[in-house]
């Protein structure tokens, strides 16, 4: 750096290792060696200020006013990231901490909500849920009734009577079940 002045431009001919940083964002996006002529300075979006070690999870932004290179949280190539409306992962394209839609939080099942940085089932969505299992089952044990009814009549027909009244049994099991379902 001594063959540039206070200025930053050359005061012969020299060559210098600059860091370069992205117009978007002051990201740094290379360090490349350039040669300066006398009377010039170093690109435009570059600086000679060294950049920090590298730190896993984070980028580096140039501050322009403070000439200090800054670590900036980077979740871009992370692939576990969801979205916390649609549970759904997504590609993060931003730079810095994930923006408050953004979780690395897997989503428990499609049926919780991200409530104060947890997943969880709320009492009304636990009391849907409920109600669509209960439904579900008496659809279940409504099927099971027809084909148990059916047994029964088949073998009160070939003359089945153990069989025929341990189906009876069966079908009124089912049927106390039902009416407790819909209760």
């Amino acid at each position: 750096m001594n063959n540039l002045d206070q200025n930053g431009f050359a005061i012969k001919d020299t060559r210098v290792k600059v860091h370069n940083y992205s117009r978007e964002n002051n990201e740094l996006t290379s360090s490349t060696y350039e040669h300066v002529v006398e009377g010039s300075g170093i690109p435009a979006l570059s600086t000679l200020i060294e950049p920090n070690a590298d730190k896993n999870g984070f980028t580096q932004v140039f501050n322009v006013e403070e000439q200090v290179w800054k670590y900036a949280e980077d979740h871009r190539y992370e692939s576990d990231v969801y979205n916390i409306h649609t549970k759904q992962k997504e590609e993060i394209r931003y730079i810095g901490a994930l923006k408050p839609e953004h979780t690395v939080l897997v989503p428990t099942s499609h049926d919780h909500e991200f409530i104060d940085g947890a997943w969880i089932i709320t009492e009304a969505k636990q009391t849907e849920i409920d109600a669509m299992q209960k439904q579900q089952r008496i659809v279940e044990l409504e099927a099971e009734k027809a084909e148990v009814s059916t047994s029964m009549m088949k073998n009160g027909f070939l003359g089945k009577t153990e069989e025929a009244k341990a189906d009876a049994l069966r079908l009124e099991a089912i049927e106390l079940e039902i009416k407790q379902l819909k209760e």
